[in-house]
């Protein structure tokens, strides 16, 4: 099964991953790859974290970590440490490739304001280098948070509506090369630029619940839509590749290694976690 077309046509790997039978995945919050060639499946199950090999889908292992309570999104960074938001812990936990918690953001089971403060089951994390952090905060907040590089708060921006610089659960935040921070306010059925003060820029949309973000090279951007669908867009918002995923029932999480690969999960429905190899 093909998708895509030109420069952006990918094809299902059937049969991957390779699940043990005694494996059971709670809903997959998110993915990402590490340079090793490791796929972390981040999800709502008896286990945080699941890990497969990128080629041939074998399973690696589980991290067993009670600190992590709900699975929302993942984050790889040039160092390969995992940028974990957990949505219910109020806090993204800072690891590395084998499972070790080398740090963590926010005030862990404490949750915060409705109308501001940070973290009220947050949803992703941006980072921005020495421009700091940037959160989306989230399911019980409906504001941005930008943390300078200490994790300190900076400035916090949004609130709840339909309107430009307000949203309807930000569920996803990014930052460009161009020094702007991308906002998939999902419910709106929309993507929010702003500068880095928080200023509204523009708005995108034409999309089916957008719900994450992955990168390839400094000019396009890979938008998971929660409607079934994938969008490629470039940095202008034009629409540059669209395709429907492979029998899509709530695609959350999306990831691209640095063969050019995707790698997709799913909450609701049957975990589903599939990759689609470019070709």
């Amino acid at each position: 099964m093909k998708f895509g077309s030109g420069d952006h046509r990918f094809e299902l790997v059937e049969g991957w991953p390779q699940r043990p039978d005694d494996l059971q995945l709670g809903w997959i919050g998110g993915i990402g790859v590490t340079s090793s060639g490791r796929v972390y499946v981040y999800n709502r199950g008896d286990f945080p974290m699941a890990v497969f090999d990128a080629e041939s889908g074998a399973f690696i292992e589980t991290w067993d970590e009670p600190r992590m309570v709900h699975a929302h999104a993942v984050w790889v960074d040039d160092d390969d440490r995992l940028w974990l938001t957990d949505q219910k812990a109020h806090v993204i936990w800072i690891c590395d490739e084998k499972g070790n918690i080398l740090d963590h953001i926010g005030n862990e089971g404490q949750k915060g304001a409705v109308d501001g403060a940070p973290f009220n089951e947050p949803t992703d994390i941006a980072l921005a280098g020495d421009v700091g952090f940037f959160v989306s905060d989230g399911y019980g907040n409906s504001h941005i948070h930008h943390l300078a590089p200490d994790y300190s708060l900076v400035k916090t921006w949004g609130g709840r509506g339909d309107g430009p610089g307000v949203f309807n659960l930000p569920h996803c935040v990014h930052y460009d090369t161009r020094g702007r921070v991308w906002v998939a306010d999902r419910e709106n059925n929309r993507v929010q630029l702003f500068d880095t003060e928080g200023n509204f820029l523009e708005s995108w949309t034409d999309l089916l619940r957008p719900a994450d973000f992955v990168t390839e090279g400094d000019d396009l951007v890979y938008v998971c839509e929660l409607g079934g669908r994938l969008s490629v867009m470039d940095l202008d918002g034009g629409i540059v590749e669209r395709f429907n995923l492979p029998d899509p029932r709530a695609p959350h999480g999306i990831w691209l290694d640095a063969g050019g690969n995707l790698y997709v999960c799913e909450v609701q429905a049957d975990n589903k976690l599939y990759k689609l190899a470019r070709c």
